[in-house]
């Protein structure tokens, strides 16, 4: 996990807070606290103090609906409502990701997220990904994120990377669109 995002809670993780209906565990509870939108995900291991492990915790809320990047546009009370599925990247505004998250599937930004996140491991990527999440979900849009996000990383990181990068993101972008 990129020790540089953050993360705010989402409706759903409001409401937990208050209602505290999903029981979760004290450590759940205590991370999902913390959560406050302008930490990044190093500025919380060091409020943890090592007394958890931050990234499972996370992860797990990230899974469970209850936190999100602080960067995505909020979800709606319906995708709040959503099944988050098992690698969730990003929550995305339209119908046809909230029936994807529904039904267990990742969406195609989520895939594409995904994907960056191997390829790029904690370092790297950012911008990649911010240009995915806020690009519309077409092809060109897609696609021009993805070569822009590449030229970057092959600029500043490394070319295998970005080239490995821009070949399978186009995959998953063939897969979906032909």
């Amino acid at each position: 996990m990129d020790k540089h995002l953050v993360f705010r809670r989402t409706p759903k993780g409001q409401d937990e807070i208050k209602t505290r209906q999903l029981k979760l565990e004290h450590n759940h509870r205590f991370a999902l606290i913390m959560i406050d939108g302008t930490s990044d995900v190093a500025q919380l291991e060091a409020k943890s103090g090592g007394r958890w492990d931050t990234h499972t915790l996370l992860q797990d809320l990230w899974q469970q609906g209850l936190i999100e990047p602080a960067n995505v546009v909020p979800a709606s009370t319906e995708t709040a409502d959503a099944a988050p599925t098992s690698t969730r990247a990003q929550q995305v505004g339209s119908r046809e990701a909230d029936a994807a998250s529904s039904a267990g599937e990742e969406s195609l930004k989520e895939r594409m997220i995904a994907q960056v996140r191997a390829v790029m491991g904690d370092t790297g990527g950012e911008k990649l990904i911010a240009k995915i999440q806020a690009s519309e979900e077409t092809p060109t849009a897609l696609a021009d994120a993805v070569d822009s996000g590449c030229i970057f990383i092959k600029l500043t990181i490394s070319e295998d990377k970005a080239e490995t990068l821009k070949k399978s993101l186009h995959a998953i972008l063939a897969e979906k669109f032909g």
